[in-house]
């Protein structure tokens, strides 16, 4: 069955548009999380934000009809995606602990080249020589971001790193399924999968949450819902070479919420490198 669905056209205007979006309510719940960090471990606010997603998108299939469509149709590939959002979340929230917002997501932003370097392996996608090219000049923005071997490289670098392969792992398998599986059903899915594994770990690590943690956790819970709605609808929507590169997005709703909550700004080098990330995706 074609991914495009029952029209069996690709609609990459919508597919691209619902990326920018999607990643503006990504970087709310980035910040959001990355807030409640200052007083809650990494596990405890994963979960406590999850189990408001998961009430959340239950009782929104509910509202609309769709419990139907939270019926697993390939449960190997649910629990793939569901594994390898788990790792890349935990990867990233963690780095929120030790990095500028807008530097994690500038590393993690560096996914639409693996995605590429993946495409025609695992999609049979065609990449020509001027996109191989293209992803020479991404990995040495994240070079150039990351500055190995310089004092300006600290290891929890790494983590937004693995977390932008393991999400480029991700896209290829919802790309693989998306006709098949709901975005709602593959949503839920990993969400449950993360909020399980964060629950788990965090009596070893519980803090009492104040009532303003619980309030940015559950707006973090509603913006990454809707956001990860959208990141499935884009990808159904076109190829997902030509909508992946609008992730690139989060770079500037995060260096916004960098500077207008912590005042941060972005240094040459993040920026230079951004600058090559996007290019190259």
């Amino acid at each position: 069955m074609n991914a495009h669905g029952a029209s069996g056209a690709a609609r990459p205007l919508r597919g691209m548009a619902f990326m920018v979006i999607a990643y503006g309510f990504i970087t709310i719940n980035d910040a959001s999380m990355k807030w409640t960090l200052t007083s809650l471990p990494v596990p405890q606010a994963i979960a406590i934000r999850g189990l408001f997603a998961l009430l959340l998108l239950i009782a929104l299939s509910a509202l609309l009809g769709r419990l139907g469509n939270l019926r697993w149709r390939n449960p190997l590939a649910q629990v793939a995606c569901a594994l390898t959002f788990t790792i890349s979340m935990f990867c990233l929230i963690t780095a929120f602990s030790y990095l500028p917002i807008a530097l994690a997501i500038v590393i993690i932003s560096s996914g639409p080249i693996y995605v590429t370097v993946l495409a025609p392996v695992l999609l049979g996608e065609t990449v020509g020589w001027w996109r191989r090219g293209a992803v020479l000049l991404g990995f040495a923005g994240t070079i150039i971001v990351m500055q190995p071997g310089t004092d300006g490289f600290t290891w929890p670098m790494l983590l937004p790193l693995i977390a932008a392969v393991f999400n480029a792992i991700r896209e290829m398998i919802i790309r693989r399924v998306i006709g098949a599986e709901s975005s709602i059903s593959m949503v839920l899915t990993s969400m449950a999968f993360v909020t399980l594994i964060a629950a788990a770990a965090s009596p070893f690590v519980w803090q009492p949450p104040a009532a303003t943690d619980i309030a940015l956790l559950a707006l973090a819970a509603a913006a990454l819902s809707v956001g990860l709605v959208l990141v499935f609808e884009a990808i159904r929507s076109a190829d997902v070479s030509i909508v992946s590169p609008f992730q690139y997005a989060g770079i500037l709703w995060a260096s916004l919420a960098g500077y207008l909550i912590w005042s941060d700004v972005p240094t040459f080098a993040t920026t230079l490198g951004a600058t090559l990330i996007i290019t190259g995706g």
